[in-house]
């Protein structure tokens, strides 16, 4: 299937997922299919099993006659991290795919988190650290919910919604 119903059943599967195996596989499958269907990016390695960790995602940028600005401008490759989890993502797990990032000296990461990521609060937040990250040394750490790639199900372009929340944390929004 593509477009639409394949995102929609893959939701599914998402929402559905019961063992930790089936959680981390249909949105790391949704992942895919989202960066497959756009023009100019393809999945070059799953699982990417490194000397010092593992990486759900490696996102190739082929440019072409479609260009992308924020890969022309953040470079070649985009880290993918996935979370199904029941609850946001906390500091942690984002620091440790910061690490990764600035491991593989790679500008762009998106962390698929199906409850987001902890906001506002203790200062020891994730979206205090992912901010802080950006105003340290570039990088974007972009983050979809479930509830984005809704969005993308009802007819949100992808990479207009990766440009829209790059905007966001380039400016502070």
């Amino acid at each position: 299937k593509q477009g639409r119903a394949a995102i929609a059943d893959l939701i599914v599967q998402v929402e559905t997922a019961t063992t930790n195996q089936d959680k981390g596989r249909s949105l790391e499958e949704l992942a895919t299919l989202l960066f497959t269907n756009a023009p100019s990016l393809h999945c070059k390695y799953r699982n990417l099993i490194t000397r010092s960790s593992e990486i759900d995602l490696v996102v190739e940028y082929r440019g072409s006659k479609f260009d992308i600005p924020l890969f022309e401008e953040l470079g070649r490759y985009c880290l993918i991290e996935c979370k199904n989890w029941s609850s946001p993502v906390g500091v942690a797990p984002v620091r440790d795919f910061l690490g990764k990032l600035r491991k593989a000296k790679t500008q762009l990461g998106i962390l698929f988190a199906k409850n987001g990521i902890t906001g506002e609060g203790t200062g020891l937040d994730a979206l205090r650290e992912i901010q802080s990250a950006y105003d340290r040394d570039g990088t974007f750490l972009l983050v979809f919910s479930l509830a984005d790639v809704k969005q993308i199900e009802s007819g949100t372009d992808f990479i207009a919604l990766l440009d829209q929340k790059s905007d966001s944390l380039r400016f502070d929004l």
